[in-house]
This record gives structure tokens, C-alpha cells and sequence, in this order.
């Protein structure tokens, strides 16, 4: 088993590092074809300066040469300047923007999964006391329908103006922190909450399920012995698009919020075409993302004695 599991990481590791590269040259090459430079907006510059500012950051040469200089650079972890930000470089500036979208990337993870799992276990033990119960579809219905925009401008209004309870506009101190975290974790809770419930009724017809309770056991011992284990394989395994979605889905709810993180970094990097900055970042994205999936697959495959699809 020990030997498998090696394999298996091994495997999803390789993968994992070659479609990383596989996105970093795509984002490289689609960035330098798009039309313009960090320096277009600079109309007052003459020619002769924006010449020169383009041969200081070897903007000028062909772009063979500038994917392999971006790969020399990235090897020893050199994300390179920014373009916009005087003095400062693209790996300082996600430096100070990560732990905010960090932080509320994880927060709407933990909120997402022990909420959406407790309603899960709710609306199944109310299909279970009544026959054809649709709540949870109806709930998720409920969920989907609702963008994370429009949510967090609702969010916004009703407890920050109408009824000024909660902060906007900073992120210091939990108050603050709130409603961005509800309004990018309220889908995935009830899409949690769908998938839960769904694998319990799934596991409640089960024919050990109705062995355990033939040997006496109670309607207690059955769930937490047999049912919420098993039950659980279906949310572990969504957890790879959840954190995808938390990730994007972070980059509006950070712009609503006006919160410093990396999604405001991002906009306002592709606005100003600075490249390292928005290199760093797809990089810092596409490492997390593969990292999440690399830990629940080696999870599932611990748990459950093989990977999820």
C-alpha cells in the first residue's frame, strides 16, 4: 500500500509541475501578443525615452529571448520588477497582497465545508422523516441563481449602509472580514450542503446500513460509525472545484469589498499590462490550485483506497 501511495504522488506531482509550466508559458505568450506595453499610457514621454525604458526592461527583444530570460529568472525565484510600481518588485507586491486572499480564501473554505456539511446533515434526516423532501434542490436552485456580486452588493448595502453593523473598504479585525467571506462562500455552502445530503440518503440504502441497525446498533452510532465517512467521499472530492472557484470567485468579491488582496492586484496589473505582476500571480494560482488537488487526492486515495476522478 505504502508503495502505491508513493506511486500515486509521485505521479500527481509530475503532472502537477508540468501543467503549472504549461500555464505560465500559455499566460507568457498570450500577455506579450496582446497589443501594447506597460509604457503605451506614458503619452507624454518622447520616443526616445520609452525607447530606452523598453531596452532597460529588454521589452524590445524578440520574444523567444524574453520567454527564456523570464525562465532564467524564474529558476532563482525572481519574479522580476514591476512596471507600474516604481522601485518595487512584482514579488514584494504579491508578497503584501497573498495573506489577505489567503486568509479569505480560507475562511470561506472552513465556513463552506462545516456549515454546508451540518446543513447536509439536516435536510437529509428531514428527507429521511419526510417522504419526497426537495429542500436541498430547492436551497441550491436558491444558491446558483444568485451571482457572488450581486450577493456581496446586497451584502454591502443592507449591513454597511442601511444598517452600518459591519465595515467595508479595510480588512482589519474579524468584523471586517465578514460579509466578504459570506458572500464568496454562500454557493459553495449550499452546493456542499446538496452533495452531503445526497450521499447520506445514497449510504442510508445501503444494505451494511441496514445490517448495522439489524445488530442493534442506534440511529446515533450508525451515522457516526458507518454513514458520515463514507458520506463525506463526494464533498472530499469537490473540494478541487471549491477551491477553484474560491480563488476566482475571490477576485470580484476583493474589488466589491475594495480589499487589498491579490484579485485587486491582478485587475488593476492586466489594466496597466505589468507583466511580472501578473505572471507571479497565475503562478502563486496555479501552484495553490494543483497543491489543493495534490493534498485531497492523496487524502482520498488514504481514506477511501483510491483517487478521485
Amino acid at each position: 500500500m505504502k508503495e502505491t501511495i508513493l506511486g500515486a504522488v509521485i505521479k500527481k506531482s509530475v503532472l502537477s509541475l508540468c501543467s503549472i509550466f504549461c500555464i505560465i508559458t500559455a499566460t507568457f505568450f498570450l500577455l506579450h501578443t496582446i497589443p501594447g506595453d506597460p509604457f503605451s499610457r506614458e503619452m507624454t514621454l518622447p520616443k526616445q525615452s520609452l525607447d530606452l525604458l523598453h531596452k532597460h526592461y529588454g521589452l524590445d527583444l524578440p520574444i523567444g529571448q524574453k520567454y527564456l530570460r523570464y525562465l532564467t529568472h524564474m529558476a532563482s525565484f525572481d519574479l522580476g520588477p514591476s512596471f507600474v510600481y516604481e522601485g518595487r518588485s512584482a514579488g514584494a507586491l504579491i508578497q503584501e497582497a497573498l495573506p489577505v486572499s489567503f486568509i479569505l480564501g480560507l475562511q470561506a473554505a472552513v465556513f463552506s465545508l462545516v456549515a454546508g456539511c451540518s446543513l447536509g446533515i439536516f435536510l437529509a434526516k428531514k428527507q429521511l422523516e419526510t417522504v419526497g423532501n426537495r429542500s436541498a434542490k430547492y436551497l441550491t436552485a436558491l444558491g446558483l441563481s444568485i451571482p457572488n456580486f450581486v450577493l456581496a452588493s446586497l451584502l454591502q448595502y443592507l449591513f454597511a449602509l442601511v444598517f452600518p453593523i459591519f465595515p467595508i473598504g479595510q480588512w482589519q479585525g474579524i468584523e471586517s472580514q465578514i460579509l466578504p467571506v459570506v458572500a464568496l462562500s454562500f454557493a459553495p455552502t449550499l452546493q456542499i450542503a446538496e452533495i452531503f445530503s445526497a450521499s447520506l440518503m445514497d449510504i442510508r440504502k445501503k444494505p451494511y446500513i441496514t445490517t448495522a441497525f439489524a445488530k442493534g446498533l442506534s440511529e446515533k452510532e450508525v451515522w457516526r460509525s458507518h454513514m458520515l465517512k463514507n458520506a463525506f467521499a463526494p464533498v472530499l472530492s469537490f473540494l478541487v472545484p471549491l477551491s477553484s472557484y474560491l480563488l476566482t470567485g475571490s477576485f470580484i468579491i476583493e474589488q466589491i469589498f475594495s480589499l487589498p488582496g491579490l484579485g485587486q492586484l491582478m485587475i488593476h496589473s492586466v489594466e496597466m499590462r505589468d507583466y511580472g505582476v501578473i505572471m507571479g500571480i497565475v503562478l502563486i494560482y496555479a501552484f495553490l490550485i494543483f497543491a489543493i488537488e495534490w493534498v485531497i487526492d492523496v487524502t482520498h486515495k488514504i481514506l477511501y483506497k483510491g483517487f478521485s476522478s
